[in-house]
């Protein structure tokens, strides 16, 4: 039998194998991984901040702000709003995939098995919190196939310290307890490398049966955790006013005197209508003021009384001399005049710009003027830009999906490879006939003219 040889090229990237007529291709070498020599924690487990609590102290904070929460929420359900589609490129036109889906019978039973809005719902809801991600894949008995795909909270997780000879972070630390977990009540899951081949790892790699497929949004100079632009607004001065003023206004409304009227009475009237008025004590005195003045107060306040006419007399001599007379000033309550609204939209619109977030789309903000709602273009343009620039964040929690795919080795009929693609709804111009254009393919560059 002649004898089947392997040849190697020079670099060993490539092998030519004679007896088949196969080639195989090498990386010349691993991507490394820079190990941070004193990661904060304990034992094996690197600590999300300081005191391991970060995602609760967050959390903690934000519950105090009436828009992080909010438009947070806004975000994922737009980015869930169409669902997502299954299928295969099926060419290109003017440089826009041509998207076409798919039902396969086996991919149906995934999903019927695995409740992928949910997965979706949480999935970008921790992205958008902490820029991290922990979806986890669970294989049958055989590990033939990947059958199960959820998520864990981010908060719930931790990472193992690196690796010191590969620089990885081989493991993750599942405990709802943290930042007081223990050996007792955390969960020790591999990790799959996104970024060394995950598809061989997990057939060859490991003989587990679960896994995280950790993911994240990247943020300069961090090895373990990385940190989502928007925190910098808890850092910052613009947080706190945000969370002062009301607190300030409400102390406001709750512990200053309201005073509507100033009613100046001419001293000379006591004595005319009592004449006893100076010589009766001070206490006596002020029964009778205390008197007249609820019979003033009567007239001049409450709904029944609006419309009332009131009529003063003042005294004057033969000389036309005119005496002091009642005068009754209207007093502008400062409390109720807008005070610190500025001071409130100004740090709404700077904690809005730290989320990327266009306050058109949001609607009217609080302020003296109520925000800007926008017009109707401007909130489709906000929209499309908004949808264009989240893609990123879409693409990143359909991985695992592509993952599986891969794995179970799920082809459509033509043989051709299975591409999962959410479907945006972009909003259309008056002239297009329609509201909105469902589209699971690539976005227009321009986000005015969603293609037909």
């Amino acid at each position: 039998m002649e004898e089947k040889k392997v040849l190697i090229n020079e670099t060993a990237t490539v092998a030519y194998l004679a007896g088949s007529g196969g080639m195989a291709f090498t990386p010349a070498a691993k991507a490394e991984t820079p190990i941070q020599k004193r990661p904060r924690g304990n034992n094996d487990i690197a600590y999300w901040d300081t005191n391991n609590d970060y995602p609760q102290n967050v959390r903690d904070k934000c519950e105090k702000n009436s828009i992080i929460p909010a438009t947070i929420s806004w975000m994922v359900n737009q980015l869930c709003a169409g669902g997502v589609s299954y299928g295969f490129i099926d060419g290109y036109k003017e440089g826009i995939e041509k998207f076409e889906p798919i039902e396969i019978a086996e991919i149906e039973e995934f999903k019927d098995a695995n409740d992928l809005s949910l997965y979706f719902e949480e999935a970008f809801s921790d992205i958008k919190w902490f820029s991290h991600i922990w979806p986890e894949l669970i294989t049958n008995r055989k590990r033939d196939k990947i059958v199960r795909l959820c998520i864990q909270e981010a908060s719930f997780c931790r990472y193992s310290k690196q690796n010191e000879s590969t620089g990885k972070k081989d493991f993750t630390y599942l405990d709802a307890n943290w930042p007081a977990g223990t050996k007792e009540t955390w969960d020790k899951v591999i990790n799959v490398d996104p970024y060394d081949d995950p598809l061989s790892f997990i057939k060859d790699g490991t003989t587990a049966k679960r896994f995280f497929y950790p993911l994240s949004y990247s943020s300069p100079g961090r090895v373990y955790y990385q940190q989502p632009p928007w925190h910098s607004i808890m850092l910052s001065n613009w947080f706190d006013v945000a969370n002062a003023v009301p607190e300030f206004k409400k102390y406001l409304m709750q512990n200053q005197m309201s005073i509507k009227y100033l009613v100046f009475v001419p001293e000379d009237w006591w004595t005319w209508k009592y004449p006893d008025f100076g010589t009766r004590p001070a206490e006596k005195r002020r029964e009778i003021m205390d008197a007249e003045l609820k019979k003033f107060d009567a007239l001049l306040s409450g709904a029944i009384n609006a419309g009332k006419t009131l009529m003063m007399t003042f005294k004057t001599d033969e000389f036309n001399k005119t005496y002091a007379k009642w005068e009754v000033k209207v007093l502008e309550d400062k409390t109720m005049s807008g005070a610190y609204i500025e001071d409130s939209q100004e740090a709404s619109s700077h904690i809005l710009y730290s989320l990327n977030m266009d306050p058109t789309l949001k609607g009217a903000g609080p302020g003296k003027n109520q925000g800007s709602a926008g017009s109707g273009s401007d909130k489709r343009v906000a929209t499309n830009i908004w949808i264009i620039n989240n893609k990123l964040y879409q693409d990143k929690v359909l991985k695992p999906l592509e993952l599986i795919t891969r794995y179970n080795e799920w082809k459509s009929e033509k043989g051709k490879r299975i591409v999962w693609r959410f479907n945006n709804y972009l909003i259309a111009s008056l002239d297009k006939g329609t509201e909105t254009k469902k589209t699971p393919q690539k976005e227009p560059a321009d986000p005015n003219n969603p293609p037909e």
